[in-house]
């Protein structure tokens, strides 16, 4: 392999210690370390080669996941990846990021690098703290109405004069009801809604909801 490739994966992973030492063991750079660090190095090297430049972590035949082998990236490039994959394929939570990263890529810590980028992304912090620390959460909820979620839809105006509607889910079920509205969303016609639901079933454990004028506002 050319100087310069080997540079580069250095570079690469200049803070990733153990990536390091697997690169300068497929290589045998590390000749010169004593013998305990030397097997262990060899050791810690199974599972891993290297091809066109690129350090790659093969499949061991126990784990689930489909890809014969996936990318090795520093932490870095993990935020990236999963900052570009959440404004792109979605801005969904963590779990489903790393399915989606985990068919791509290997990289250390890779929960707290996707919890990095979801924090730092400008859309979901509009939603406020609530949405952010559900998107930390698992995607799955143990029962209903654990977490109820609320949003208005804006309609062509049609007949009866009905033009927005209001959308709550429950996201253990994923049922939903929608409230059909002549008037713009306000706070009246969230709680209405809510009131609607709680009276016909139970009070859910947590609302959430952007923070739209409709929700935040000094009603």
């Amino acid at each position: 392999m050319s100087d310069p490739a080997i540079e580069d994966m250095h570079t690469q992973f200049q803070h990733e210690p153990l990536f390091l030492e697997v690169v300068e063991a497929l290589l045998d750079l590390d000749s010169g370390k004593p013998e305990r660090d030397h097997h262990q190095a060899r050791h810690q090297a199974l599972g891993y080669i290297i091809e066109e430049g690129h350090l790659w972590r093969i499949a061991d035949g126990k784990s689930t996941r489909t890809q014969a082998r996936v990318e090795c990236i520093s932490q870095e490039e993990a935020v990236e990846m999963a900052r570009d994959s959440h404004v792109k394929n979605g801005h969904w939570g963590c779990d489903l990021r790393k399915l989606q990263l985990m068919d791509r890529i290997f990289s250390l810590k890779l929960d707290k690098s996707i919890v990095t980028a979801l924090l730092q992304c400008p859309q979901c912090k509009n939603f406020g703290s609530t949405h952010l620390h559900s998107l930390m959460y698992p995607i799955t909820r143990r029962h209903p109405f654990e977490l109820l979620v609320a949003d208005y839809l804006a309609l062509p105006k049609g007949k009866g004069r009905y033009h927005n509607t209001l959308l709550i889910m429950d996201v253990y079920s994923q049922y939903i009801w929608g409230f059909k509205l002549q008037v713009h969303g306000t706070t009246k016609t969230t709680i209405e809604g809510l009131d609607t639901i709680v009276h016909g079933f139970r009070a859910p454990e947590t609302f959430m909801m952007d923070g739209g004028s409709h929700f935040d506002n000094g009603e």
